[in-house]
Formats: C-alpha cells, sequence, structure tokens
C-alpha cells in the first residue's frame, strides 16, 4: 500500500514537473521567434541602409526630382488607408521633410474622399505647399452621401489654379448638387485644362431623377480648357467661346433624359477648332428634317451611341476620321441602313477614305460589314457582340474570302481582328485557312478565351503564339505568309474541328467575354 501511495505520488509530481517544462519550452520557443524577428527586422534594416546609403550623397536637385517622380506614379488617394507619397517621404528623415516641404510640385494632387474631420486642414496644407503650382482636384465622396460642400468651397477659392477637376458619384448625394456646384458659375478658371464629372450608371436609371445641374459653370471663362467629359449628367453647357481649344469633348447623360438638342450641340462642334476625339452617348434631340452639317476638319476618333445615331453620323463632315467606335442597339434595321449610306458622298466617293480602326458593339451594327469597300484602308476591326445572340454565323461568313461573287480584295490592310461574343469556332477557322484571304494577312487575333478548347490549343499554338491576358486570348501570328495548312495529314485538324462544331453553336452556353480596357 505504501509503495502504491509512493508511486501515485511520484507520478503527480512527475505530470507538474512535465507540465512545468513544456511551459519552460513555449517559453523559450516564443523567445526564440522574438529574437528571429528581431535579428530579421536588423538584417532588413541593415540591407535597406545598405542600398540607401548613397542616398545621403545625392544632390538636393536630384532628390528633388526623384520625389517628383515618386509622386507621379504613387497612389493619389487619401482614403485607401496608406499614407500617399508624399507625405511617407516627409517622415523618413529631417532632411528629406525639408526638400518636402520645399518642393511645391508634390503637393498638386488633392484628392478628396468622403468628409471627414482633418480633410479641410489636409487641402489647406495642400494649398500653402503647393505654392503657385496648378492644382489637380479629385473628388470622390464614395458611398457618403454627404457631398464635400465645405472642402469643395476652400478649393473653388483657388479655382484659378486649377489645371484638372474631376467627380465621380457612385450613390445620389442627399444634399442639393444646385448648390455645391454655384462656386463655379460666374468665374473665371483661366488655367483649367481638364474638367469631368462621371455619375454611376445605377444613377441614371429611370426611377431616380437625373442630375442636371442648372448653373452655367464657368461663367467667366476657361480659355485652356481642352478637355470636357460629362458622363451620366447633364448641365447647361458653357458659351461656345470657351470650346476653341477643346480637343476631346464628351457627352453622356442618362439615356431617358433628352436635355441636349442639336442646335446647341451644332453651336458646340462649330466652335471647336481643334476636335479631336468626340463621345456622344445619351440621348440627342436631332430634328429629321434638318439638313444644316456640322464640319469636323480634325475629329480622327468619333463613338456614337444614341437614339438618333443614324442622324448625327450623317450630319458631321470628318474628313480625316481614322477611328469609329458605333452601337447601333437602338436602331433599326432601316435606320442602320440610312448609316450605311453615310459612308457615301452623293457623287458616289468616299466620306471616310482614312478609317483605319472600326468597332461594331450591336447586331444592326455588323450590317456595316457587308460593305467592305467602303473601308478600304480599314487596319483593325472589333465586333462585340451581344451577351445574348452572340456573333450570328452569316456575319463571320462576311470575313471569308471564299464566300464573296466579286473578286474584290476584303479588306487588304486589315491585320487585327477582335472578336467579342460567343460564335462558332469552325467559321473563324475557315477565316483563318485562307491562304490568300484575311486569315493571310492578320497579325493580331484576339477571341475570348473560352472559345479555345484543350483540343484545339494545340493547332493554335502551331500557328499562333497565345497570350492569355483575363478572359481574352490574344493570339499573335507570327509570319502567317509562311504558314500554310498540312493538307498531306488532315486527320490532325479535322476531328477536331468536327467533335467541337456542335459545342460552338449559336446557342452555346461558353462564358461571354466583355470588352477590355481601353487600348
Amino acid at each position: 500500500m505504501d509503495a502504491q501511495e509512493t508511486y501515485v505520488g511520484m507520478r503527480g509530481r512527475s505530470l507538474e514537473n512535465e507540465k512545468k517544462i513544456c511551459g519552460v519550452m513555449k517559453f523559450m520557443n516564443d523567445e526564440q521567434l522574438e529574437l528571429s524577428k528581431l535579428l530579421q527586422a536588423t538584417t532588413d534594416e541593415m540591407v535597406l541602409r545598405c542600398k540607401t546609403r548613397l542616398l545621403a550623397f545625392l544632390d538636393d536637385d536630384i532628390l528633388r526630382r526623384v520625389f517628383r517622380l515618386g509622386a507621379m506614379n504613387g497612389d493619389k488617394r487619401s482614403g485607401t488607408g496608406i499614407a500617399p507619397f508624399e507625405i511617407t517621404i516627409a517622415q523618413v528623415c529631417r532632411r528629406w521633410r525639408h526638400l518636402a516641404l520645399s518642393s511645391p510640385t508634390l503637393w498638386t494632387n488633392i484628392y478628396v474622399g468622403r468628409p471627414s474631420k482633418g480633410t479641410r486642414s489636409r487641402i489647406q496644407a495642400y494649398i500653402e505647399r503647393s505654392g503657385t503650382e496648378k492644382l489637380n482636384i479629385t473628388i470622390m465622396p464614395g458611398g457618403s452621401k454627404r457631398l464635400p460642400t465645405r472642402e469643395f468651397q476652400l478649393l473653388c477659392g483657388h479655382v484659378d489654379r486649377w489645371q484638372s477637376f474631376k467627380l465621380t458619384l457612385i450613390t445620389r448625394p442627399s444634399s442639393d448638387v444646385q448648390r455645391f456646384f454655384e462656386p463655379l458659375a460666374n468665374v473665371s478658371a483661366r488655367e483649367l485644362q481638364h474638367f469631368e464629372i462621371r455619375v454611376s450608371p445605377e444613377l441614371c436609371t429611370q426611377s431616380c431623377a437625373p442630375l442636371f445641374l442648372k448653373a452655367q459653370l464657368f461663367g467667366a471663362g476657361a480659355p485652356q480648357l481642352h478637355t470636357m467629359l460629362l458622363g451620366g449628367a447633364g448641365c447647361i453647357l458653357p458659351e461656345p467661346h470657351m470650346f476653341m481649344r477643346l480637343t476631346t469633348l464628351m457627352l453622356a447623360p442618362p439615356h431617358h433624359v433628352m436635355w441636349l438638342t442639336y442646335k446647341d450641340l451644332r453651336a458646340v462642334l462649330n466652335a471647336t477648332v481643334s476636335l479631336r476625339r468626340l463621345i456622344i452617348n445619351g440621348s440627342v434631340v436631332v430634328p429629321v428634317a434638318t439638313r444644316r452639317r456640322v464640319l469636323l476638319n480634325r475629329l480622327e476618333t468619333l463613338e456614337l451611341s444614341s437614339d438618333h445615331s443614324d442622324l448625327l453620323f450623317s450630319l458631321l463632315e470628318m474628313p480625316v476620321l481614322k477611328a469609329l467606335d458605333l452601337d447601333g442597339r437602338s436602331l433599326t434595321q432601316s435606320r442602320m441602313e440610312r448609316v450605311m449610306d453615310a459612308f457615301w458622298k452623293p457623287h458616289g466617293a468616299l466620306r471616310f477614305p482614312s478609317l483605319t480602326s472600326l468597332t461594331l458593339r450591336s447586331f444592326e451594327c455588323m450590317l456595316v460589314l457587308g460593305r467592305p469597300d467602303a473601308m478600304p484602308a480599314l487596319e483593325e476591326l472589333a465586333i462585340i457582340a451581344d451577351a445574348r445572340t452572340g456573333i450570328r454565323d452569316d456575319i463571320l461568313l462576311t470575313l471569308t474570302e471564299k464566300n464573296r461573287n466579286d473578286d474584290q480584295v476584303l479588306w487588304p490592310r486589315l491585320q487585327k481582328l477582335k472578336l467579342g461574343g460567343r460564335f462558332k469556332l469552325s467559321l473563324l477557322w475557315d477565316v483563318c485557312q485562307e491562304r490568300a484571304g484575311l486569315g493571310h494577312r492578320l497579325t493580331e487575333l484576339s477571341i475570348p478565351r473560352s472559345c479555345i478548347e484543350e483540343e484545339l490549343c494545340e493547332w493554335f499554338e502551331r500557328y499562333f503564339v497565345l497570350q492569355y491576358h483575363e478572359d481574352t486570348c490574344w493570339s499573335i501570328a507570327p509570319d502567317l505568309p509562311e504558314i500554310a495548312i498540312e493538307e498531306d495529314d488532315p486527320s490532325s485538324i479535322e476531328p477536331t474541328v468536327e467533335d467541337n462544331r456542335n459545342y460552338y453553336s449559336s446557342d452555346s452556353d461558353s462564358p461571354i467575354s466583355s470588352d477590355s480596357s481601353e487600348e
């Protein structure tokens, strides 16, 4: 009995000692982990000091240039949780802080996010540190329904120094928008070059009252203005003399708001002697009987998506037009034929002999492909189909030489082809196999990645260099004139097509590739 009690007592003390040992081991492991972190931090600091030691020997002017480059490439938003570049370098050391505070160009980008307690003081500090440099203003309240009215009024006190102004709204503000813009009604922005207002499409629905600015902005003039973008917002257009230096103009009001008449638009366009890019998305009231044309001698890019696209397109004279982006989803087939007729002058000459890039965003617009003789200089073609319908077979067949009855060469200069949407891969196969046709001249092909199955990747890799980017497969052809389809062994090609012919039918459920970022 005594031996059993002794064993139990020793066993209990042993367990206690084991717990103490485990605690000591855990403590040692924690200490070792902290020590390793400290050693790693010390090593990183030493490496960083070795890498940046030479910065101490750089002249002040060189450091200022480095700071300017960093400010240009850094994140200018202050509401992302990361301090802006200019704030970060001002906290490194005493010398850097002195150089940063004495470099006015570092403090010219002012970002205003959600209204907060320290926003006004930060804006005032940026204004003072920027000296007399031009200011770039960006206002993005985000999900906040309260507009930064007080902060905006502070910035309007220096409107004569504005170089660019951008306002983006993703939620309908609870405050009065008219009062927000009242400080800009009768002021002069002599340095303003870029003015932009963008409203989220969700705010432009039938259920929401449109954002419409009734006050005329910059009534005293903005002589240097060259870019004006109004997306999802309507406003009273400034006086025509303000558009003399304009090179880019975007008018994109809500589609259900008839706020812009052709008379007002014509007055603006007649005043823009330097306009090179015009974007019209939305409702423009165009009288059917009007015949008064607008001559745009320098316009190179036109993006058109309007309820009256056919009338607008026929009334704009653009002798040097190079790029056309056309969306005709609101047009009927008869009205689209009017667009087709607009490619020729009354005596049969081409109206757009310099057109090199064409983007079609609806089935109605694809009727243009039936007249390739209207675009002999075309080099880039993009067909972006609707997600539900896809690209119809007859549209792709127009791209093949063997389906044409005449001997005319189809777009002899076309080199880049982009297809966005669902289509039959076998028809594209026919295009690529043409030895003297379109497939022979292509140097770049862009199609949805979902359209290439694993069985066909081997064939595409034989004739194209595949580069995948997000949901789009960019195929760059090496030297197609020297590449021919092997006819001796058709089994390596034909079964693959037959196996996939049914899969890529017009009612396939394969994903649809949307239009990528701007080229």
